[in-house]
């Protein structure tokens, strides 16, 4: 284990405190931001996926109807607290 002397301390780079706030802000922006874009394209998947499924396994007369009730119901549970869902979704 090599021990710095005083003259290696000086030539390594230290962070200011602006720099390190900065850091941190882009830091937190990019982790923000993929999770705001990770949740917001599992749920168009997921909604596509369903809608697919809806339109392929419900057919016949009326058939429009309720797959567009079955996918408002999907919206209104999904927008309910955890709480209030209990283990419907």
């Amino acid at each position: 284990m090599a021990v710095a002397t005083g003259s290696e301390c000086d030539r390594q780079p230290v962070l200011r405190a602006f720099e390190l706030r900065c850091i941190t802000a882009v830091t937190y922006l990019f982790r923000t931001t993929g999770q705001v874009l990770g949740v917001s394209l599992s749920g168009a998947v997921l909604q596509t996926v369903l809608l697919r499924t809806l339109r392929r396994r419900i057919t016949g007369p009326g058939s429009l109807e309720v797959r567009r009730y079955v996918n408002h119901l999907y919206i209104y549970m999904t927008s309910l607290y955890p709480d209030h869902r209990g283990d419907k979704v």
